[in-house]
């Protein structure tokens, strides 16, 4: 197969703590994950260029159940023009003293060993792309018998226990993206809610595929990616499966064609660039948002809510978010970002899918790109982020090691500051982007 026949998505690379290249899509214990897509082309360039994706999209019968979803993605049904791969290997998460293999989404079989993983080539250099992902953890009460020395017969007490959730974060890599060798598409999807896992899930493996296959992708990018996103979320609103009523995902994505960036985004996952203040002298760093994050506090985001008959509370302290509700005293439903894909029963109340998409042509200055969800952002400025991956940088890591840097800090802000009891799903990704696209394609 020619080389500028494949591509490939990727979910979050890394070694496991026995230094084992893990390959899954979700949460894991002590390890990182990734998914690889790969799609072989059935036509030629030409005659899949001037294919209308979205009249496509309109024929396909939509999955009714988890397991017909993952037949469907399995399979690449949406697109006759494209046959898609997708390998999965599964990983082993211990949970209160069992072990349990997760699966793609989140099923759970007793007791199952992990496979050796199968050796997996990135098109994207670890020493300039690195992509992580880090399952979070919550608590609860439980009312246990005290076995202690000297506890009274039958004396009950309350312990915490602390387990790991399923990791609802997701996020790929396309290259070269639309067959172009010097473009690429990064993006991560942080769900939330009941199923929000099957939500990021599903807007992980049917946003960057359409975005390639939509007939105005070079000549409109914007009017392209409202028309999917649109399309997405409605789909998402049929699939019961996924409880789209409380369930949801954020979407932001960072297409690189050349020296050009697109930022596509939609909820409070961030796209931070760095950049020097002065490139002959070795400047120092700064952090340049390249997405606005999309929450109720943000005063156009409050306006339309409020005009769209939402309802916004105040944060309770100090570190929390506005949150936007259903209902006039606060209490039914509350989503604490101003625009999702999902989340359905708030759709009256303000929460949109439309992206926001903004432009930027890259300097000399420039250094690299980090793109992460809120498991990042909730602790942690901009700038802090933007100085952990530099230092990494500056020790003579790559891109996949400087990124594990920053899930690290991140995951220990979370231990400092929540005391262990809970930590949100952390995912990012970083892109360094100095002679990018020479060594990406010498990575061949």
């Amino acid at each position: 197969m020619a080389w500028h026949q494949l591509r490939k998505s990727l979910l979050a690379f890394g070694k496991s703590q026995h230094g084992a290249l893990v390959v899954a899509a979700g949460g894991t214990t002590g390890s990182f994950a990734v998914l690889v897509t790969c799609c072989e082309e059935a036509e030629t360039k030409n005659h899949r260029r001037s294919a209308s994706s979205l009249d496509g999209y309109k024929k396909q019968e939509l999955p009714t159940s988890v397991e017909q979803l993952k037949e469907k993605l399995a399979s690449s049904t949406t697109n006759k023009l494209l046959t898609q791969r997708s390998t999965e290997i599964n990983y082993v998460a211990e949970k209160e003293s069992q072990s349990f293999l997760v699966r793609l989404f989140g099923s759970k079989t007793t007791k199952k060993r992990l496979l050796p993983p199968r050796q997996t080539s990135f098109l994207m250099p670890p020493e300039k792309v690195g992509s992580y992902s880090y399952h979070g953890q919550d608590s609860h009460q439980r009312h246990v018998t005290d076995d202690s020395k000297h506890a009274a017969p039958g004396k009950k007490k309350w312990v915490t226990v602390v387990y790991e959730k399923i990791n609802q974060d997701r996020g790929n890599v396309t290259f070269p993206f639309y067959d172009d060798k010097k473009s690429a598409l990064f993006a991560t999807f942080d769900g939330h809610g009941s199923k929000g896992e099957l939500v990021a899930e599903y807007c992980m493996q049917t946003i960057p595929e359409r975005l390639q296959q939509h007939p105005e992708l070079k000549t409109n990018l914007e009017k392209a990616v409202h028309e999917i996103f649109l399309k997405v979320d409605k789909e998402i609103r049929s699939m019961a499966f996924m409880e789209p009523m409380h369930s949801g995902s954020t979407a932001c994505l960072v297409l690189i064609r050349g020296q050009q960036l697109s930022m596509i985004n939609v909820g409070d996952s961030r796209a931070v660039l760095g950049t020097r203040n002065n490139k002959d002298d070795d400047g120092t760093i700064s952090a340049v948002d390249l997405t606005i994050d999309q929450v109720a506090s943000n005063r156009d985001e409050r306006k339309r809510i409020l005009e769209r008959g939402g309802y916004i509370s105040e944060p309770k302290e100090a570190g929390m978010a506005h949150r936007v509700w259903l209902d006039p005293q606060c209490t039914r439903i509350g989503l604490g970002i101003s625009r999702s894909l999902g989340d359905h029963a708030l759709k009256h109340s303000g929460i949109i899918p439309d992206p926001v998409v903004t432009d930027r042509t890259l300097t000399p200055n420039d250094e690299f790109i980090i793109i992460a969800s809120d498991g990042v952002w909730c602790l942690m400025e901009s700038i802090e982020a933007v100085n952990i991956v530099q230092d990494g940088f500056n020790k003579g890591m790559g891109a996949s090691e400087a990124c594990l840097e920053l899930i690290e800090a991140s995951k220990k802000r979370w231990n400092d500051s929540e005391g262990n009891t809970y930590r949100d799903d952390i995912t990012a990704i970083v892109i360094r982007l100095d002679d990018l696209w020479n060594d990406a394609n010498n990575a061949v």
